[in-house]
């Protein structure tokens, strides 16, 4: 492992000041993903910026507490411009549960919805 140069050090923490993901920092200096987080880290950037402790503004907090229940994790997650694990957390931190009708509709449209008991000629036949 070659050590940063105090130049390599502030190239990192600029790039990640901007939104770069330590992966994209990772090929542009052609350093390793987890080499880039654990530098962050140690210069105590990584939390300051990292989405995974991305605070929610109050309209966004009262934008999920009214859209949760009935919308799904990826649509709350493009509307917020986060990840979808971001989206589960806050929810969780702000006590917000999705309605039983939102779980019954997306289990059956990806195919999980009980299926109908074997055996036997169907009812319409």
């Amino acid at each position: 492992m070659r050590p940063y140069t105090p130049a390599e050090k502030e190239r990192i923490k600029t790039l990640y000041a901007e939104g770069c993901p330590a992966r994209y920092i990772a090929a542009l200096t052609g350093r390793t993903e987890h080499g880039v987080s654990q530098l962050l880290y140690r210069l105590h950037q990584w939390r300051d910026h990292h989405p995974r402790y991305r605070e929610l503004t109050p309209e966004e907090r009262g934008w999920m507490a009214a859209n949760y229940p009935h919308v799904s994790d990826r649509v709350c997650a493009l509307f917020l411009g986060c990840c979808e694990m971001t989206v589960k957390r806050k929810a969780k931190e702000m006590g917000l549960r999705k309605t039983p009708q939102l779980i019954s509709d997306c289990a059956r449209h990806a195919g999980r919805a009980p299926k109908r008991p074997r055996g036997g000629k169907s009812e319409t036949a």
